[in-house]
């Protein structure tokens, strides 16, 4: 049976600078989920913004980054969150999470565009969305803008997103390298986002991603991979517990100036196993070993006919 949790990361009575940690160490399925988002050393309101919701036996983990002025970017951010709870409570679950993820989008869309409409000071604002969805062993993945997620298993690392901005662009043309479109000064320019136009299509993986125990999936804006190098992402697969490499990970990119505001969100999939599932295949195990008690017997039936035919044999021969 799964419990139903919604672990956001809360603003402090319209605190726009700091933003209350999530910690769910072990989720009723097996899984961990730890996010953290600082305002960095810079910027002096936080435009960032994440939530984690655990539903029936499912993930929906979402991190977007705001933009657009003073009020705007935290407005937007804060919207996309309250669209992706108000889709998850309305989506109907026989639906692929496909859905549920571009419902999430659209609801985020309509509801800036909204409230930009009705607050004149609010007007541009929008917002990045990189969404995961995981459920039965499977992660569904959508993303908008230039926030990232990616796979790590092991020291491995795959990038699961695509970059809509416009150095984004010119890497996938190679007509930059990864490490000059971070300096580039048209690094911050978005080809795509929430709040700009009345539909929107987000990058969307074309089948779910299977998922092994201890894999680690890692969503976040842009003042962390920004900081840090493609190969840095595997230290979010070192050893230590969740909580312990997300906070690396904060402090690496603080220490590397926090020029921007940072947000990990990380689930860790550990899917909880019965003592029948603990062996690697319980069913094969039994076949066999029925099929080896079939097989002794039909030996041991052979060799007490051969035994008797032979000693037959010898009695008709010592008959004559």
């Amino acid at each position: 049976m799964h419990m139903d949790s919604e672990t956001y990361a809360t603003p402090r009575e319209m605190d726009r600078v700091n933003v209350d940690p999530i910690v769910e160490l072990q989720s009723p399925d097996g899984c961990a989920v730890v996010g953290l988002c600082d305002v960095g050393k810079v910027r002096e309101e936080n435009q960032d913004y994440f939530c984690h919701i655990h539903k029936n036996g499912g993930h929906l983990l979402v991190v977007s980054d705001g933009m657009g002025g003073h009020n705007g970017g935290w407005e937007a951010s804060h919207l996309v969150v309250e669209a992706c709870q108000q889709a998850l409570e309305e989506w109907d679950d026989a639906l692929s999470p496909m859905h549920l993820l571009s419902d999430c989008v659209q609801l985020a869309n309509t509801k800036i565009l909204e409230r930009a409409s009705i607050e004149p000071e609010l007007e541009g604002m929008g917002a990045t969305f990189v969404g995961i969805f995981v459920r039965d062993g499977k992660a569904w993945t959508a993303n908008l803008g230039d926030s990232r997620s990616y796979l790590v298993r092991g020291k491995e690392v795959e990038r699961l997103s695509r970059d809509h901005s416009r150095v984004g662009m010119m890497v996938e043309a190679g007509l930059l390298t990864e490490e000059a479109a971070r300096k580039h000064p048209l690094s911050n320019v978005l080809e795509m986002a929430l709040g700009v136009d009345d539909f929107v299509a987000p990058e969307m993986c074309t089948k779910p991603l299977d998922l092994e125990q201890g894999d680690r999936l890692l969503l976040c804006s842009d003042g962390l991979w920004g900081l840090l190098q493609e190969e840095e992402i595997r230290l979010f697969g070192e050893k230590e517990g969740p909580k312990e490499v997300c906070q690396q990970g904060m402090d690496l990119a603080l220490e590397r100036g926090g020029t921007d505001n940072i947000t990990i969100l990380m689930l860790d999939f550990k899917r909880e196993m019965t003592s029948l599932e603990s062996v690697s295949d319980p069913k094969e195990p039994t076949r066999n070993r029925a099929n080896l008690m079939v097989w002794e017997l039909i030996l041991a039936a052979v060799i007490l006919t051969c035994v008797g035919f032979t000693w037959v044999a010898l009695r008709m021969q010592q008959s004559y």
